[in-house]
């Protein structure tokens, strides 16, 4: 799913009346499309906003798998590949054209990347060059002043990794004890 967003994300559901929002479903794994989706954005914009260019970007597909090293399948690595690192790459590159001048691209990125947590290599190892990738991204796109930043949010239960979350509390991450997970607001 692919969100464009035009006016105010925060404040009381009246104050949120004025803003516009156009859901495009997208397969970030499915690099092969972007050419299409990227002019299904256009049409999106100029049919909604009557605008051409997009003023950001988030990176934020993703979703967990739980093995360890020893038994983590090819189609498995491939699969988290492509949605946590070479989607957005892609995505970015494919979207790119559209993005104005003092833009923002903000990839989301994990806690996993600076804590060894068993089970999550291939998830941490992708997360970890998406980081990377964010700094080449601000290095690069420096000249049209469009800034690139990774997120890291700490543990947060969701579908992605609840079970083996909860099971493991409180821990350790870092020098911080978290005795309690976030929740995304519902």
């Amino acid at each position: 799913m692919f969100c464009l967003v035009r006016g105010s994300l925060s404040g009381t559901p009246l104050e949120l009346a004025g803003s516009r929002a156009v859901a495009l479903k997208l397969d970030v794994a499915d690099v092969t499309s972007f050419e299409a989706f990227r002019k299904e954005v256009v049409v999106a914009l100029e049919r909604t906003w009557g605008i051409s260019t997009l003023a950001g970007l988030v990176n934020n597909a993703g979703y967990g798998l739980f093995n360890p090293l020893a038994s983590v399948s090819e189609a498995q690595f491939d699969g988290l590949f492509s949605v946590h690192l070479k989607g957005p790459f892609f995505l970015t590159q494919a979207l790119l054209p559209l993005l104005e001048e003092n833009a923002s691209i903000v990839n989301l990125t994990s806690a996993t990347t600076r804590v060894a947590t068993a089970g999550v290599a291939p998830y941490a190892a992708f997360k970890g060059g998406l980081e990377l990738l964010t700094r080449y991204m601000a290095k690069e796109f420096g000249d049209r002043r469009i800034r690139a930043n990774a997120v890291s949010p700490g543990a947060i239960r969701t579908e992605l990794g609840a079970d083996s979350m909860m099971s493991s509390k409180p821990c350790w991450l870092g020098k911080r004890l978290w005795a309690e997970w976030a929740s995304p607001r519902t």
